[in-house]
């Protein structure tokens, strides 16, 4: 064979190899402008978006407002029902309201009380000369 129906015969071999990458490349687009189109499906905007005239914001105000006050019932209700719950016995007259019989009472001992009540001073003048 000559050297020109080579070169002829090599040409048109590239331009058909050049050709089947062109439509396969453009099948290609097709497929993915089909699948791009079935992606958004039947999708509308029924109703355009509505902005506020004016910006949300929080209000510090109330929330600070709440927040103390539901912080102190927080604090309070627990103190309050420990104080219900734990409020001991003050006299018979208590106990026998609920038909328990009273024994005997142990009466308060002043020797007790005087020496609580001077505890308590010392041990408040002692902190207030630690403070100094």
């Amino acid at each position: 064979m000559p050297s020109t129906q080579q070169e002829v015969l090599r040409l048109s071999r590239d331009v058909e190899a050049g050709r089947a990458v062109y439509l396969q490349l453009l099948n290609r687009q097709q497929e993915l402008s089909i699948s791009k189109s079935s992606a958004i499906g039947n999708v509308r905007i029924i109703d355009p978006a509505v902005t506020q005239p004016q910006p949300v914001k929080p209000k510090k105000a109330l929330n600070v407002a709440l927040g103390f006050i539901l912080a102190c019932l927080f604090r309070w209700v627990p103190c309050w029902r420990g104080a219900m719950l734990r409020r001991g016995v003050e006299a018979p007259e208590q106990l026998e309201e609920h038909g328990i019989s009273v024994y005997a009472t142990i009466p308060m001992s002043e020797w007790l009380d005087k020496r609580t009540r001077l505890r308590k001073k010392n041990l408040f003048s002692n902190q207030q000369r630690q403070s100094y």
